[in-house]
């Protein structure tokens, strides 16, 4: 028998959380883990949903890199970003994608680990690590027509 221990969810203050047995088969299961979205905002799953596909204009920035990559890969479910399915995005051009690749998009972090070696206040040599992240694609909205969209991206944004 597995065991089930419980863990605190900071959204409903109650969840369970399952523990794969050492041995046998997994016991069967009568609810769906899903995802914790902003659903509060939204007065039920369907008007969020509804939200998430509506079309936004982005256009990703060029890269300063001059090796980077001249598209940016964004797919949710397997579903690509643009016409047909395709999941290429290409820089520097004003374009049309669903709401739920912006997400992708505004997700997309790149993270940097620099350290510097420091004296503290002792006058001893110590190392300070310092973290900076950033978008991995920089993007600018061109078009939204929802009056939502900015304060959702802002959210998501700080989300991540």
């Amino acid at each position: 028998m597995p065991r089930m221990k419980k863990t605190i969810d900071a959204e409903s203050n109650h969840s369970e959380s399952f523990q794969m047995p050492a041995s046998g088969d997994l016991p069967e299961r009568d609810h769906v883990i899903e995802r914790q979205t902003d659903l509060s905002r939204f007065a039920d799953k369907a008007e969020l949903l509804s939200f998430m596909e509506e079309p936004v204009g982005v256009m990703i920035h060029e890269s300063t890199d001059p090796n980077g990559e001249p598209f940016v890969y964004c797919a949710v479910n397997g579903v690509g970003a643009m016409p047909k399915n395709n999941p290429w995005i290409p820089r520097g051009k004003p374009v049309t994608i669903k709401r739920k690749h912006v997400e992708r998009l505004a997700r997309a972090k790149r993270v940097g680990v620099r350290t510097d070696e420091v004296m503290d206040a002792h006058g001893a040599r110590t190392t300070a690590v310092r973290k900076t992240s950033g978008l991995a694609y920089p993007f600018s909205i061109t078009h939204d027509p929802n009056p939502r969209g900015p304060a959702w991206l802002s959210r998501v944004l700080a989300e991540a």
